[in-house]
């Protein structure tokens, strides 16, 4: 279950933050009875930092999994394609995700795009972990101007990250890697407001003048996974919102969706959640 936040309604999560606020902060509690232990693959502009507390967090990030223990941290980059959790899996897990708004980033250093950040030197690590710590503990706090104290901690964090965490991306990398993530952002940001149509990947390669073997290259690469499979994960999880937000019936759900009948639903949103939609929504409804 995820506190203080809601999930993203789709891969592209835009974090919208007040004028104050320089961070966004989730808390993230799964038990082994969660209905729901996985955010799927998504990307934000924003850096991001997943600091676990209880168990080991499980991170997906482009191709990648990686497993990340209890008191330590991973500095998820900016555009970099990543999940959270195990959807194949029951396990416990208590922790948070600190979310680097990009504008404050930006404001702090101009070329902020260009830089790669990560644990460079084991010595720096301890500090960095400290001052992750309090900027949970000052947000969790009921002080009136914590705001304040969070801006102080912004700035702290950001200083330590250029200074001991930050690499400069190479012109290759960036005219390469960036150009391919960009062509499968554009592609996922058209699936996403495009996921209740008749799914043809062939005619979403041609909307963007691609071939369709480069497009399944991208998929398979970035996201080790078919544009089918991301189609019906987000399917999945707007059926998530529409189950316990709205009494329509479960088959106007899944043909509002895009789904071709309820069979489909059904094997799909069992993939996911191990139950059928009708007991989700039974099981969750007054959560």
């Amino acid at each position: 279950m995820m506190k203080q936040t809601k999930n993203p309604s789709a891969l592209y999560e835009q974090i919208i933050l007040s004028d104050k606020a320089v961070f966004k902060i989730v808390e993230i509690d799964i038990k082994e009875t969660s209905q729901k232990n996985f955010v799927p693959r998504h990307w934000h502009r924003s850096l991001e930092i997943v600091v676990p507390k209880k168990n080991n967090a499980v991170i997906w990030i482009e191709g990648k999994t990686l497993i990340i223990q209890s008191g330590d941290f991973y500095i998820v980059n900016s555009k970099e394609i990543h999940a959270f959790g195990d959807p194949f899996k029951k396990y416990d897990y208590h922790g948070y995700a600190i979310q680097i708004k990009y504008e404050f980033l930006k404001h702090c250093f101009d070329n902020i795009d260009c830089c790669f950040f990560e644990v460079k030197k084991e010595v720096y690590k301890e500090a960095f972990y400290q001052l992750l710590n309090d900027i949970i503990e000052t947000e969790k706090s009921n002080h009136p101007f914590k705001y304040l104290k969070l801006q102080s901690l912004a700035y702290d964090l950001v200083y330590q990250l250029l200074n001991e965490h930050c690499s400069q991306r190479k012109d290759g990398f960036v005219i390469n890697s960036d150009k391919k993530r960009t062509q499968l952002i554009e592609v996922l940001s058209y699936l996403d407001e495009h996921y209740s149509d008749v799914f043809d990947a062939q005619s979403v390669a041609d909307h963007f003048h691609l071939s369709y073997g480069y497009l399944a290259h991208l998929f398979k690469t970035y996201l080790n996974m078919n544009m089918k499979t991301y189609v019906d994960a987000i399917r999945i999880h707007k059926a998530e919102s529409e189950l316990l937000s709205s009494d329509k019936s479960i088959t106007d759900i899944a043909l509002d969706l895009g789904f071709a009948n309820c069979k489909s639903f059904y094997r799909e949103f069992r993939k996911y959640h191990h139950t059928t939609p009708k007991e989700y929504r039974n099981s969750n409804h007054h959560k």
